[in-house]
């Protein structure tokens, strides 16, 4: 079993797979491999889509799963 963390930021998201039973790593990814864009209305203001923050997510942790050769289920 393991332990996933997500760390979404606002330049990117980091995705971390952690073994449950050791505590150990397993890898850690970050998407996307550019800065996120920002929409700032106002002078101040920055904007970002969660849905762009969902697509990354799900991406992220295909991408990890492909990396360490791990069967989602």
């Amino acid at each position: 079993m393991y332990h996933l963390g997500l760390d979404i930021g606002s330049s990117s998201i980091k995705i971390a797979l952690v073994n449950a039973s050791t505590g150990k790593s397993v890898g850690v990814v970050t998407e996307p491999e550019t800065e996120m864009s920002m929409e700032a209305v106002k002078n101040g203001w920055a904007e970002q889509s969660p849905l762009d923050w969902w697509r990354y997510v799900c991406s992220g942790i295909d991408k990890l799963c492909t990396q360490e050769k791990i069967e989602k289920s």
